[in-house]
C-alpha cells in the first residue's frame, strides 16, 4: 500500500512532541491499527504469492515487498523479511538484489528513525549499484538518503543529494523522478526560506506531473504550491491555484481533498480583506469536516470563522469556534497560532463584558508575543551562526586548495595566500560583527516596541475617563477619610493616571520596590487590588 511523505510525517511529529504525550500515543496507536488493518489483506495476499512463487527471484521480489508493507508497523517484522530476501540474493548473487535488499534493511531503520544505520544501508546499496551499472538501485537509495536528511535538518546536504538523484532520472528519462526531485527540493527551499525558489521548483513538478497525467501527485503539488504563494503574499496567485485544486480533488472522487483548498481560498480573501468571500469558504470547508480531518485544518477553519464574527463584533456566533480551539489545544507551543488564539479569546471576553477575564487572556497573547520575537532573535542568530559556519567551511576549503598549490610556489606566493587567507577572516570577523550589532540594534527596538503595545494596552482597557478622577492630593485623603498619608496620596495620584511604577519612582525619588510596597499599603487600605479599581472608587467618590 502507498504511504506518503505525510503519512510518514504525522508518526514522526508523534514521537518528537512532549506535550499531551500519552494522548499522542494513543492517537498513534489508532492511526497505525486503522493502517495495519488496511495492510492485513495485502500482506496476506503477498504471503499467498510467496508460497507460490516459482524462482528464487520472485520469492525475493515477495520478502521485499512484505518489508516494505511491515515497514511502518513492525520493525522486527519488516527487518525479518528483508534479511530473508537478501539471504537469497547474495546466495543467487544477484546485485540488483542484493542492492534492492541492503535498501529493504535501510528503510525498516529509516521507519524507526535510526537514521545513521539507515545511511549506512542505503550507502552500501549505493555501492553495490554504481559497481555493477545499476542506476534504478544507485538513484533510489540515493533519494532516500535525501530524505533522511531532510528529516534531520541537513538541509544543504539534503539539496545537494536531490541534485545528484535528479541527474540519474534525467540521464534515465524517468520523468516521475525528476518531478519528485523537484517537489522535494521544493521542501528544502521552503524550510530554508527560499520561497521564490520553492515556487519555481514545484511549478517545474507540476507541469511534469500533468504531462505524464499523475492528478494525484499534481493535487499535492499543488496544494504546497497555493501555500508558498500564501507566504509570499501572492494572494490572487493563492486563490487561482486553490480553485483549480477543488476541480481536481472531484476528478478525483475525494470529498476530502476538497477541504484543504478551501481553507487557503479562505485564508486568501482574509488577508485581503474581503471577509465574507473569506466566510463562505471557511463555512464550506466547515462543513467537510469529519473524524478524519486533519488537526491541522480544522484550527484553520475554526480560526477563520471565529475571526470573522470578532471583526464584525459579534461575540456569541464566535464561541462554538473558539470552544473548538481549545479542545484541539493548547497551543502555548504553537506560538503563531497562540497569538492570534488569545488576541482572540481577549475580544470575545471584552464583547462578553468580562474584563478581568480579557485582561488574563491580553496578557498571554503579550506573552505569546514577547516568546514569538524571542524565538525570532534566536532563530535569526541560529541563522546567522549557520552563515557563518558556511563562510568558514568555504573559507578552509579554500585554504586547503591554497595548501594544494603551495608545493608549487616560492616563498613569495606563499606570503601573498596567507595574506589574502587573512584579510578574508578578517572581513568576515567584520560581517561577523557587523551582523551581531545589527541584531543587537533590532533587539532593542523590538523591546522599545512592546513596551509601547504594554502601555497602550493598559489605556486600552481603562474604562474609566481619567478626566473624571479627582487628583487633587488633599481631595483625595479627604475621599479616603485621611487613612492616606500625603506621600500615599501622591503615589496613588500618579497611579491612577497611568503611570507605571518605574515612572512614579522617578516623579517621587524613590525605588520601584518602596513604590509597590506603597501601593500595596494603598490598595488595603481603600479596599481594591488594582489600578482600575482604584480609578472606579476615586470616581465614585
Amino acid at each position: 500500500m502507498y504511504r506518503s511523505n505525510q503519512d510518514i510525517l504525522f508518526f514522526r511529529i508523534i514521537n518528537s512532541m512532549k506535550m499531551h504525550r500519552m494522548l499522542l500515543v494513543i492517537i498513534a496507536c489508532l492511526v497505525a491499527h486503522f493502517g495495519y488493518s488496511q495492510n492485513q489483506s495485502i500482506i496476506d495476499s503477498l504471503h499467498q504469492e510467496l508460497v507460490h512463487a516459482e524462482s528464487n527471484e520472485e520469492r525475493v521480489e515477495v520478502y521485499y515487498a512484505l518489508s516494505y508493507e511491515w515497514a511502518e508497523f513492525s520493525f522486527d517484522s519488516a527487518n525479518f523479511h528483508a534479511q530473508e530476501g537478501f539471504l537469497i540474493s547474495r546466495k543467487i548473487d544477484n546485485p540488483k538484489l542484493i542492492s534492492l535488499g541492503y535498501s529493504s534493511i535501510g528503510s525498516a531503520y529509516y521507519c524507526q528513525y535510526e537514521l545513521d544505520s539507515a545511511i549506512g544501508y542505503y550507502d552500501k546499496a549505493r555501492e553495490v549499484s554504481q559497481q555493477n551499472q545499476d542506476t534504478s538501485g544507485l538513484v533510489k537509495a540515493t533519494f532516500n538518503i535525501g530524505n533522511i536528511y531532510l528529516m534531520s535538518g541537513k538541509l544543504e546536504d539534503a539539496l545537494n543529494v536531490y541534485e545528484e538523484a535528479q541527474g540519474i532520472y534525467k540521464s534515465m528519462g524517468d520523468q516521475m523522478g525528476i518531478a519528485r526531485a523537484w517537489n522535494n527540493k521544493a521542501l528544502v527551499f521552503r524550510r530554508t526560506k527560499q520561497n521564490e525558489m520553492a515556487k519555481k521548483a514545484l511549478l517545474e513538478a507540476i507541469d511534469i506531473y500533468k504531462s505524464i497525467d499523475e492528478p494525484k501527485k499534481t493535487y499535492n503539488a499543488s496544494s504546497n504550491l497555493a501555500s508558498i504563494y500564501l507566504l509570499l503574499e501572492e494572494y490572487d496567485s493563492a486563490i487561482q491555484v486553490a480553485k483549480s485544486n477543488i476541480d481536481l480533488a472531484r476528478s478525483l472522487q475525494n470529498q476530502s481533498y476538497e477541504l484543504q483548498p478551501l481553507v487557503v481560498i479562505g485564508q486568501s480573501f482574509e488577508k485581503l480583506e474581503e471577509l465574507d468571500s473569506s466566510f463562505s469558504y471557511y463555512n464550506k470547508a466547515r462543513e467537510l469536516i469529519n473524524e478524519y480531518t486533519p488537526t491541522s485544518d480544522k484550527v484553520y477553519v475554526y480560526f477563520g470563522l471565529a475571526t470573522y464574527y470578532l471583526n464584525k463584533d459579534e461575540h456569541r456566533p464566535a464561541k462554538p469556534y473558539l470552544d473548538s480551539l481549545k479542545e484541539l489545544g493548547p497551543f502555548d507551543k504553537i506560538l503563531n497560532l497562540a497569538i492570534p488564539y488569545y488576541e482572540m479569546t481577549a475580544k470575545f471576553h471584552r464583547l462578553n463584558g468580562d474584563l478581568e477575564l480579557a485582561y488574563a487572556q491580553r496578557l498571554k497573547y503579550e506573552e505569546m508575543k514577547d516568546k514569538y520575537h524571542d524565538q525570532q532573535l534566536i532563530d535569526r542568530t541560529t541563522e546567522l551562526e549557520q552563515v557563518f559556519e558556511k563562510e568558514k567551511r568555504e573559507l578552509e576549503i579554500a585554504k586547503l586548495q591554497l595548501e594544494n598549490e603551495k608545493k608549487s610556489l616560492q616563498t613569495v606566493a606563499l606570503m601573498i595566500i596567507s595574506g589574502l587567507a587573512l584579510l578574508a577572516l578578517i572581513f568576515l570577523v567584520i560581517l561577523f560583527s557587523q551582523r551581531q550589532a545589527k541584531n543587537k540594534l533590532k533587539h532593542q527596538l523590538l523591546n522599545e516596541e512592546i513596551e509601547s503595545l504594554r502601555l497602550r494596552i493598559s489605556r486600552i482597557y481603562s474604562e474609566v475617563k481619567l478626566s473624571e478622577i479627582e487628583t487633587d492630593i488633599k481631595k483625595i485623603q479627604t475621599a479616603f477619610h485621611n487613612d492616606l498619608s500625603e506621600r500615599e496620596a501622591e503615589i496613588l495620584q500618579l497611579a491612577v493616571t497611568n503611570k507605571t511604577n518605574a515612572e512614579i519612582a522617578e516623579s517621587v525619588h524613590l525605588s520601584v520596590n518602596t513604590v509597590k510596597y506603597h501601593l500595596k499599603n494603598i490598595y488595603s487600605k481603600i479596599g481594591v487590588s488594582s489600578r482600575l479599581e482604584a480609578r472606579q472608587v476615586m470616581s465614585e467618590s
